[in-house]
């Protein structure tokens, strides 16, 4: 049921509470994607993309373990992921996440 407002609970989320929100599909891929305009962390690129694909690789099996805890339980509690930037060096991000419904889209908040 939630699925359907995915790109408004993520721009309502980083509106509110938070800097980055990522609505992620059933198969690991960005669909949405919502952050603070005066400090963006992600590329626009980032959409279509495997979220595991857009983290450092010590990060890599975290974003797995949250989207295999979500598949399970529904929910995932807050890893720190770190995300590669512009000038060689990381940005961490702390993300939860929740199931949004049926179809296997979670959105991911930091």
């Amino acid at each position: 049921m939630l699925a359907a407002w995915a790109p408004e609970l993520a721009d309502t989320f980083v509106a509110l509470a938070c800097d980055i929100a990522l609505v992620v599909d059933g198969d690991g891929r960005i669909a949405t994607l919502a952050q603070h305009e005066a400090q963006p962390i992600a590329p626009p690129a980032w959409i279509g993309r495997a979220w595991v694909d857009t983290v450092s690789a010590d990060s890599r099996a975290k974003v797995e373990q949250i989207l295999a805890d979500v598949a399970a339980s529904g929910q995932a509690r807050r890893r720190e992921i770190n995300h590669p930037d512009a000038i060689g060096g990381a940005a961490p991000v702390a993300y939860s996440a929740a199931r949004l419904g049926e179809r296997g889209q979670t959105l991911a908040v930091g």
